[in-house]
Formats: structure tokens, sequence, C-alpha cells
């Protein structure tokens, strides 16, 4: 029996030199240099800028005048009442005899306010003394400029009873506590408002 020959057929190898190469596309991305690199990695992270107002109004009567709360009056329309230990208070003249009895009824209660305040807050005294108050024909109740500062407005015809009236300065003044008493109170926030109203209204 003839053995039959295996043919065999060789594949011819295609070199890989012989295809046609792909073309690749790659964007060109600028490397920084060796100094912004460090200057990037060294670079401290910008914190956030947050605008705070520092101007303070406290309200506690409907406002329906046109006129700033803040700000004292021209010293030259005011009257001077009398002035205590801790506080110097005036009234503007065109309030006439009621700016006077406003005047005197918060001079004869003011001292004794202050004293219960400090007792509350463990014996405290405030800085920036005396409370400088003016008396105002304003019924926007009482305001003070800043969280630190002493200088007080009061409304005089937020109301018609005296004792509201002493108990809008009590608000203002036990504000003031509070910011000095470094507990993180900001006194226009709602919880400081909160609290000066509750303490105006007991005492």
């Amino acid at each position: 029996m003839a053995l039959r020959k295996r043919s065999t057929v060789r594949r011819k190898k295609v070199s890989r030199a012989s295809k046609k190469p792909r073309t690749t596309v790659r964007a060109s991305i600028p490397q920084p240099s060796q100094k912004e690199s460090v200057a990037a990695r060294t670079r401290a992270p910008r914190s956030p800028t947050y605008a705070r107002v520092t101007l303070h109004a406290r309200v506690t009567a409907g406002r329906s005048n046109k006129r700033p709360t803040l700000g004292f009056f021209d010293p030259a329309k005011a009257i001077h009442a009398g002035n205590t230990a801790h506080f110097d208070v005036s009234y503007l003249s065109r309030l006439g005899r009621k700016g006077a009895d406003l005047a005197q009824a918060i001079l004869q209660t003011c001292e004794r306010d202050y004293a219960a305040l400090q007792a509350i807050f463990g014996g405290l005294t405030p800085g920036r003394l005396p409370f400088v108050v003016q008396i105002t024909s304003d019924n926007s109740g009482a305001s003070h400029s800043s969280c630190l500062r002493t200088d007080v407005m009061i409304g005089g015809n937020s109301g018609t009873s005296v004792d509201f009236i002493r108990s809008l300065l009590v608000a203002e003044v036990d504000e003031l506590f509070m910011a000095n008493f470094r507990f993180g109170w900001d006194c226009g926030a709602n919880p400081c408002e909160g609290l000066s109203r509750v303490l105006a209204n007991d005492l």
C-alpha cells in the first residue's frame, strides 16, 4: 500500500512591520512646571468668606415711620435728663414733658435693673460703660448699634406704659451682658433675642 505524502501548506507569516501603522491622535496637555507644582502643593486651602452684619436693631414694637432707628440724633436737639453710676440719659426736646417723665422713670429704676442683671450673669461687669441712652420720638422699640456697644436708643412712643418703655432698655442692656459673657450668644440671633425678652418681662 502506497503511503500518501502529507501535503503541508505553509502559511506565509506576515511581519508586523508590514502592517499599516494606526494613527493615534492625543490631545496635548501642558504639564505644570516644577515651581508651579510645588506652589500648588504648598498653597493653603482658601477658607470661605462670610459677610457678617454687625449692625443690630432690636425692635419690640411695630415700625410705622421711615426714619432709621440707629444713630443718635444731634445732641443739640436732646435734653440731658441726668446720669447714674452706669447710665447717662437724655431725650429729644420734641417729646416735651413726656420725654422728661420717661427719662426720670428710667433713671429711678436703671441701677436696680442693672444690679439684677449683673447678679443673673454671675457678677459680670460689661465693658464700655456707661450706657448712653437717648429717648427719641419714634415708635420703633429699642436698638443699639452692635452687640458690644453701650449706645441705646429707645422710641418714646413705642408704648403707652412707662414700664414697657423701661423694659425696652432692660432688653438692650441684658443683650450687652450676654455679649460680654462670652458664651457664644449673638444679640441678633433668635436665642439671644428670646432670652432678652424673657429677662425684660421678668424684671
